[in-house]
């Protein structure tokens, strides 16, 4: 297994990972299912188009789904005010499964794997890549 780390701004930011993931497979052989995995309970990721108006609906999309300016239970338990984040993990996920041969990822041009952070701080996301 190999990993990497990425620094997050938190606040729903979005960071393509694709070129990242890629330079993992530079000198691998055969072919399969590669695992993307970033541990955490307020991030996801996802393959997306990646584009502005995709992102801006995407997230408007979330937030009718799970409002950031509501008051959660999770809140009330733990006194951190980022419900709607771990509700936007949970609905998303935090791994992708990717097909490759050699040391190509076989997706399409048009498409890049992305991790979505909504916590409310910056911080180090970890990425973990099995294949």
């Amino acid at each position: 297994m190999k990993s990497f780390e990425i620094l997050s701004k938190g606040f729903n930011s979005d960071i393509d990972i694709t070129e990242k993931i890629q330079k993992l497979l530079e000198n691998s052989t055969g072919s399969g299912i590669l695992k993307v995995f970033s541990p955490g309970s307020t991030n996801a990721l996802v393959l997306m188009r990646y584009e502005s108006g995709v992102i801006e609906d995407f997230k408007n999309i979330l937030e009718s789904i799970a409002s950031p300016y509501k008051k959660y239970k999770h809140e009330i338990t733990t006194n951190d005010n980022n419900g709607a984040a771990h509700i936007y993990s949970m609905l998303l996920g935090n791994y992708v499964l990717l097909p490759y041969k050699d040391n190509e990822l076989l997706i399409s041009d048009k498409h890049r794997v992305v991790l979505f952070d909504f916590d409310l701080k910056a911080a180090n996301r970890t990425v973990l890549v099995d294949f």
